[in-house]
């Protein structure tokens, strides 16, 4: 069976894989689909990702932009993706120059966050907070 969800076509199965059930909220919900973004896809955006793991309110996936990323930003990934979230302004100019098309109409964030932290360093988790918290809710089940 097919479903036809914010102009994308959708299986149950992928549906449901993309939302979730609580006791709060007995029927299904959707999670928005976040795609963080960094050169190599090692610290920064792999940070940011797992800071949304288990998150009732979104589905949360990283890539870089460089050929020697550890996931390589697709167009497939911007597709899925219902925002983006970019570390640099550079990034931004790469995917609108390689992804012009697919990013059209989706709202991306630069994040302004420069490439000086390890996986998951305290301090980069702090700042991603900060500055994620003007654009996403914190606190449901981060």
């Amino acid at each position: 069976m097919d479903f036809l969800f914010n102009a994308r076509r959708f299986t149950l199965q992928r549906f449901e894989s993309l939302c979730i059930k609580s006791s709060s909220h007995p029927c299904l919900v959707y999670r928005e689909q976040l795609l963080f973004v960094c050169s190599r896809n090692q610290w920064r955006s792999s940070t940011a990702a797992a800071l949304f793991k288990d998150n009732d309110l979104y589905a949360a996936r990283s890539a870089g932009t460089s050929d020697s990323a550890r996931i390589k930003i697709t167009a497939g990934l911007i597709n899925w993706a219902d925002r983006l979230f970019v570390m640099e302004k550079r990034h931004l100019a790469i995917i609108h120059r390689k992804y012009g098309k697919e990013i059209e109409g989706k709202s991306i964030v630069v994040l302004n966050i420069t490439d000086d932290y390890q996986y998951m360093d305290s301090e980069l988790i702090e700042i991603l907070k900060s500055r994620l918290s003007e654009h996403l809710k914190f606190g449901e089940s981060e």
